[in-house]
């Protein structure tokens, strides 16, 4: 992957016209910044002196930020209290330009993670969870006509706030499944089929362990996880794994991506969701599993090097590319796998290309002389060269 790639990309997702639908929990992630200096005199705690309060969108709220921040045309389907931490929601979602259909629960309260702060070190966690959600039929009918002919992917953010019921889940699954739109899981529990017929599921290592019922050993891990595929109809599980990267289950293979080391992890928060905000862009611009899952890698690597629940943006990656980009220009050095997104970009832009290969263990003017007249005639001369 390179800038060449990153531009692509770009363009593919705005010559899409229909819309990822993000269905699920959403909740207030508040961060409370401050500074520790002394004890309080009433008991043995420390006081921390407030600088800041900052608020972000969670959970599936923050899929659809994602989302829209990569260029994808979103909306995002939810349940919402009337009540402070709701307010502040709908303000949120208002600021970043989501399109909401929410579903407002006047005796419910919104879910919050209210999260205390100090040299980058967290010190409490406070949590509003809602109460039982419980959606009537018509509540369940709205939420299933917004999957239309519009829809190009639904995505299932399940926080297990009890928004996502089983039967609710398989409903949208099988109306999703019967219009051949592709629905992606990010799942919580133990229980796998409330998800089956998902075209991918993307737990994280601790949850594909729950769902599993696997004891950690890898051997172990992979039978029962192609097991359940094969069980449920999932065509892709994507387990992630933190720093070991991401692992894909698909059909009888296993593929192992490492992870893109951030030069500091400072927060994991939120990360999840920007993996199945990524995966998702990636199939919605119409690239492969492999190259939707090196993008979910490359995007986690950024966003956790942040403090707090943060969402990749186009503006991220076109900095990554960059980057890297800059440092494979220093030696004009790329690898096979990203001659494809090269050549591609070059000839969209109708530029002539040629390739050439030789033994070069002893560099002379003959070869010199060789490569300057091929250039001549070309825009761009690739030169391939066997890496022994």
């Amino acid at each position: 992957m390179n800038k060449f790639f990153h531009s692509e990309f770009k363009l593919k997702l705005k010559k899409e016209r229909k819309y990822v639908i993000v269905i699920g929990d959403i909740m207030l992630d508040q961060y409370i910044s401050g500074q520790i200096d002394r004890i309080s005199p009433e008991a043995p705690v420390p006081v921390l002196k407030i600088k800041s309060i900052d608020s972000k969108l969670g959970g599936a709220a923050n899929v659809a930020h994602n989302l829209v921040n990569l260029g994808v045309k979103t909306k995002l389907i939810a349940s919402i209290a009337n009540d402070l931490n709701g307010q502040n929601l709908l303000k949120l979602l208002k600021e970043k330009k989501i399109n909401t259909n929410l579903i407002f629960k006047k005796s419910d309260q919104t879910t919050a993670k209210i999260r205390s702060i100090s040299s980058n070190q967290q010190l409490l966690r406070q949590d509003y969870d809602c109460n039982a959600i419980h959606l009537s039929k018509m509540d369940e009918q709205k939420i299933l006509a917004e999957i239309d002919k519009n829809t190009s992917i639904v995505v299932l953010s399940d926080y297990a706030k009890k928004f996502l019921t089983y039967s609710l889940t398989q409903k949208i699954i099988k109306k999703s499944h019967s219009m051949n739109i592709k629905v992606i899981t990010d799942p919580k529990g133990n229980d796998i089929s409330k998800y089956k017929n998902s075209f991918a599921v993307t737990p994280n290592l601790k949850e594909a362990l729950i769902l599993s019922g696997s004891s950690g050993a890898e051997e172990e891990l992979d039978k029962k996880i192609f097991k359940l595929s094969k069980q449920n109809k999932i065509e892709n599980i994507v387990v992630t794994e933190g720093s070991n990267g991401i692992s894909l289950y698909s059909k009888k293979n296993k593929k192992k991506y490492p992870a893109n080391s951030p030069k500091q992890v400072f927060d994991v928060s939120g990360a999840g969701d920007t993996v199945i905000a990524s995966l998702t862009a990636g199939i919605y611009a119409g690239l492969d599993m492999d190259t939707s899952i090196q993008l979910a890698n490359i995007s986690a690597s950024i966003v956790i090097e942040r403090i707090g629940t943060q969402a990749i943006n186009q503006n991220d990656l076109e900095s990554f590319f960059l980057q890297h980009q800059q440092q494979n220009e220093l030696n004009k050095i790329i690898s096979l796998s990203e001659v494809k997104d090269l050549t591609t970009s070059l000839k969209s832009k109708g530029k002539k290309i040629g390739f050439t290969n030789g033994c070069f263990d002893i560099l002379h003017s003959g070869h010199v002389s060789y490569l300057k007249e091929a250039k001549k005639n070309l825009d761009f001369l690739i030169l391939g060269l066997l890496k022994e």
